[in-house]
């Protein structure tokens, strides 16, 4: 566009008509690209729907970001498994430790309960023991002295 299309020739006239024919040109081309604009469809409610999509978004990304599960490294997250898993395993162990004790005790106060309840089985016995023997002696006795009376 720097070159010069203006032919050089000393007529004054000649220049202005060429000049004249430059212009000319230079209007109907300016007329074409205002006339091809104006046939061109108009975008704008579609480009504000997609900014405001796009806003949204970058507001749900910035949401996300700010998530602590996306900060963890997989390093970070698998030291927390391990810590977990062992914070588990601590709980149970005491949990068995302690249901174990319970058995323990449970036992203990069953083997009471039947040394017990051997005991009174065996009190019943000697009960029946003294009482049969006692009944014995008492018709022994009666014998005895009936024939010594009698």
């Amino acid at each position: 566009m720097a070159e010069n299309i203006l032919p050089q020739s000393a007529d004054p006239a000649e220049a202005f008509n060429a000049l004249r024919g430059q212009i000319a040109l230079l209007q109907t081309a300016l007329e074409g690209l205002t006339a091809a604009r104006e046939k061109m469809p108009d975008y704008t409610d579609e480009l504000r729907r997609i900014v405001e999509y796009l806003g949204g978004l970058d507001r749900r990304l910035t949401e996300i970001e700010g998530k602590p599960a996306l900060a963890t490294t997989p390093t970070d997250f698998a030291a927390e498994m391990v810590r977990c898993s062992v914070q588990a395993r601590d709980e149970d162990r005491r949990l068995v430790q302690q249901a174990h004790q319970n058995v323990v005790t449970i036992y203990a106060q069953l083997r009471e309960l039947v040394r017990q309840a051997d005991g009174a089985e065996a009190q019943q016995m000697r009960y029946y023991y003294f009482a049969g023997g006692g009944a014995a002696v008492g018709a022994s006795l009666v014998v005895l002295i009936m024939r010594a009376f009698g």
